[in-house]
């Protein structure tokens, strides 16, 4: 699954564009039978309701589907074969959509995972439950950030990895915006949108060096029924968190044609046709004279996608190649006869919190377990025990690094270690060695009332980094707290929480909650496993200061 590839990947330099080609197709098109007119137009119409209508069958409510992901790692090194990975997936799943807003967009989905199975050469933590399997979430659209997930299985918490291998899939209801805007014929081409690629790649490319374009190769029946068949190639470069990539992707929409002429759909100013240039005959109010109404659905998708990126150190002659092949098909509830159980819509929604949509973080070997919030991502991981969660806002950065005091065997350092005057003496030093602009607030033990029964003492060090500037006046800050947590078992860990929220209360809430949250050991929905592999250059264990922006 996608959510595995970050358990492979390594720090790199940013690359540059023109190491990615294109690869081959996932899944080839199919040999072309009764192809259609060239001159013929179509307008595809993909469209959805939360409500059933049998007088609307083109009307998408619930569906099924099928996929199955291959995803091979290649690691160049200075001598010998080159280290390979691999991940594959197969999954089913039932799809409903809960709601729509203005324009039809589907906004939420209900979505029940039927069966899943994967596979893997990574050493990574055997959970009792199979992931996904038998769980169902409410997915959610957020404006500017990732969907949010929230758990409606009773007694089940999220993993990171459920919830990573749920937002990086294609999101089908989106899809619908790679479909030409306007009545377009085969061998028409137009520049597919970077939202639209989102709803392919499960990853938002960056404007910079982004190419992506979509052709109608071929329309052709489907079968013996009157139904047919419009092939839609997707190919390109693009930039993606992991490196540059190369995109060749196909889509086939399922439809029944209907008669007549039909309006044109609006479209952005930047889309263009090949038969534009040779202006279009048009007939009275826009309508496009011949084209034929293509109501249906997106019934397949297969994508393949190349990332190769410098691995770091060696002035950059090793590279790695991330090779991801997927293929899924939808098939639309009660098809062929067979009769759909309705998965059921929660009303009211259900507001997201701690039980329902906090994923569990557990250490690679076993040594802790934690929750966090689905907008804090684990940014970096470290053999020594700690985590960094990271949030990019508009309008600044969150972050919370998590830290075990390793035992060094020396009781003296150990102590001092633990010793929360000691802790704030050093955190007071590295400022002034700095030359950071501090406001110091109040720091000392929190109530015992508030947590003994989490078998825990809780010191904390507040204050407000004041960020150097050009000289001009700003009242923008970065909130600081400092935890020292002890635990009966004579363990230590350090919190570190900040942020440029105004104001950051309750920020500081949501770092003493995963503080809450910590237990040693694995969770319980997992089984302890073997260490894994010690990445090529181990990260740094300095936190990022986060800046206003």
């Amino acid at each position: 699954m996608t959510l595995l590839v970050a358990l492979v990947l390594v720090g790199r330099d940013k690359p540059a564009l023109g190491q990615t080609q294109e690869p081959a197709a996932a899944n080839p098109a199919e040999p072309a039978a009764d192809n259609q007119d060239l001159s013929q137009r179509y307008r595809f119409v993909e469209r959805y309701s939360a409500t059933d209508d049998p007088t609307k069958p083109e009307l998408l409510t619930q569906y099924q589907v099928g996929f199955r992901e291959t995803i091979k790692v290649t690691r160049e090194k200075p001598q010998g074969a080159p280290d390979h990975d691999h991940v594959s997936t197969q999954c089913i799943y039932t799809e409903r959509v809960a709601k729509l807003v203005k324009g039809g967009l589907v906004t939420e989905v209900v979505r029940h995972y039927d069966k899943v199975n994967s596979k893997t050469s990574l050493d990574i933590p055997q959970y009792k439950t199979k992931p996904l399997e038998g769980l169902t979430v409410l997915y959610r659209l957020q404006p500017r950030s990732l969907p949010q997930v929230v758990c409606l299985t009773p007694d089940r918490q999220l993993r990171q990895q459920e919830y990573i291998g749920v937002v990086q899939e294609s999101f089908l209801p989106a899809l619908a915006s790679i479909l030409p805007r306007k009545p377009g014929r085969v061998g028409d081409t137009w520049p597919v949108p970077r939202e639209a690629a989102w709803a392919l790649l499960g990853e938002t490319p960056t404007e910079e060096d982004y190419d992506l374009t979509a052709e109608i190769l071929e329309v052709r029946k489907s079968g013996a029924g009157p139904s047919m068949v419009a092939v839609i190639a997707v190919k390109g470069q693009l930039v993606v968190p992991e490196g540059p990539s190369g995109i060749n992707a196909q889509l086939q929409f399922t439809f029944l044609p209907s008669a007549g002429t039909a309006p044109s759909r609006a479209r952005t100013d930047s889309e263009t046709t090949k038969d534009q240039a040779s202006g279009t005959p048009g007939g009275p109010g826009g309508r496009v004279e011949g084209s034929i109404d293509a109501k249906g659905y997106i019934s397949k998708a297969s994508l393949a996608q190349e990332i190769t990126a410098p691995l770091p150190g060696n002035d950059g002659r090793f590279k790695q190649t991330i090779r991801l092949e997927r293929v899924l098909e939808r098939r639309p509830a009660g098809q062929a006869g067979e009769v759909a159980v309705p998965l059921e819509v929660p009303n009211p929604e259900p507001v997201a919190d701690i039980k329902n949509s906090w994923l569990i973080y557990d250490d690679p070997q076993g040594r802790f377990h934690l929750l966090h919030p689905q907008e804090l991502r684990v940014a970096n991981s470290y053999p020594d025990g700690g985590i960094d969660l990271l949030e990019r806002r508009p309008d600044g950065q969150d972050a919370i690094q998590v830290s075990l005091n390793a035992k060094t065997g020396d009781p003296q350092r150990d102590r001092l270690a633990a010793d929360p005057i000691q802790e704030k003496k050093q955190l007071e030093d590295e400022w002034k060695r700095r030359g950071e602009k501090v406001v110091p607030g109040p720091s000392g033990w929190l109530p015992e009332t508030d947590w003994s029964e989490f078998k825990r003492k809780v010191f904390r060090i507040e204050a407000a980094l004041i960020p150097a500037t050009d000289g001009s006046s700003s009242n923008e800050r970065i909130y600081l707290d400092r935890y020292l947590v002890q635990f009966t078992r004579n363990e230590v860990l350090k919190v570190t929480a900040m942020t440029t929220r105004e104001p950051h209360v309750q920020f500081r809430e949501t770092a003493e909650s995963i503080v809450r949250s910590f237990e040693f050991g694995p969770s319980e929905s997992s089984l302890p496993a073997a260490p894994t592999r010690a990445p090529t250059t181990p990260p740094t264990r300095a936190p990022t200061t986060p800046r206003p922006r």
